[in-house]
C-alpha cells in the first residue's frame, strides 16, 4: 500500500478485511452443514442399530432432543461456553443478548456441534426411556456440560491455557458425549432380555447397511480450525 495514498490505503485495508471476513464467514457455513451430516450419519447409526418398530419414536426422539438443545444452548449454554473468565466459564451473551454478525455465525455453528453431543449422549438410552427423560437429559447436556467443555477447550478456558488441544472436536463432542451416555446407560440398565442366554433373546442389528451408510457419513475435521486463514497455513 506504500504506493498509494493514505486514503486509499485505507479503503483497501477495509476492503480487505471485509472480504477476509466473507471468507471466514462461509468457511464456518460450509463446516455447519458438514456437521449436520455428520448429525445425519448419527441418526442413520440409531435407527439401524434399534427395533424396527421403534424407528418412528427414535426420529421423534431426535427432534426432540435437537429442539430442547437449540432453545437450551441460546438461552444458557452459549453464554457459559464464550470467553471463559477465570478459565472456567464465559459471563455475556445470555438469551441472545448484543450478539453481532460474528456472535450469530459462530452461534449456529457450535449449536450444531451441541446437537451433535447432545444425540451421542441420548442414544446410549434408546429404547429404554419415557420421553421426559430425553428433555431432561439434553437440557443438562445443552446448558451445562457441552458448554463448559467447549469454554475449557476451545474459548480460553483453563485446559486451553495449559496447552490443551481438542482437534475436531474429539473431547468436546465424542469423548464428553460418549461418558454422559455411559452414565445415563449405567443407570438406565440393559435393555429388557439384552443378555438373556436363551435364543429368542438374542441381539440382531435391524439394519446393517443403513449402520454402515451412517458410518461412512460422520467426517467433520476441517472445523476443528478457527477460521479458513489457519487451515490454508496447515495445508
Amino acid at each position: 500500500t506504500q504506493h498509494f495514498s493514505p486514503e486509499a490505503a485505507d479503503l483497501l485495508r477495509q476492503r480487505a478485511d471485509l472480504l477476509n471476513e466473507i471468507m471466514n464467514t462461509d468457511f464456518i457455513i460450509i463446516c455447519f452443514v458438514m456437521v449436520n451430516l455428520a448429525n445425519v450419519g448419527f441418526m442413520m447409526i440409531e435407527i439401524g442399530s434399534i427395533k424396527t418398530r421403534n424407528n418412528s419414536i427414535l426420529l421423534f426422539k431426535n427432534f426432540i432432543v435437537s429442539s430442547i438443545s437449540t432453545i437450551t444452548f441460546f438461552v444458557i449454554g452459549f453464554g457459559l461456553s464464550m470467553e471463559a473468565k477465570g478459565g472456567l466459564f464465559g459471563q455475556r451473551n445470555f438469551i441472545g443478548l448484543y450478539y453481532d454478525f460474528e456472535d450469530y455465525t459462530i452461534f449456529v455453528y457450535y449449536l450444531s456441534l451441541c446437537v451433535m453431543m447432545a444425540n451421542i449422549a441420548t442414544a446410549s438410552i434408546a429404547e429404554r426411556v419415557s420421553i421426559d427423560i430425553y428433555v431432561f437429559f439434553s437440557f443438562i447436556t445443552a446448558g451445562f456440560i457441552f458448554p463448559l467443555g467447549l469454554a475449557w477447550n476451545w474459548n480460553n478456558g483453563w485446559l486451553q491455557q495449559l496447552g490443551f488441544i481438542d482437534s475436531g472436536g474429539a473431547c468436546i463432542v465424542h469423548v464428553m458425549g460418549g461418558m454422559a451416555g455411559l452414565v445415563g446407560a449405567i443407570i438406565v440398565g440393559p435393555r429388557i432380555g439384552r443378555f438373556r442366554r436363551a435364543a429368542k433373546y438374542q441381539y440382531i442389528m435391524a439394519e446393517a447397511a443403513q449402520t454402515e451408510l451412517g458410518n461412512n457419513q460422520n467426517g467433520f475435521k476441517l472445523d476443528s480450525e478457527s477460521d479458513s486463514e489457519e487451515v490454508t497455513r496447515k495445508q
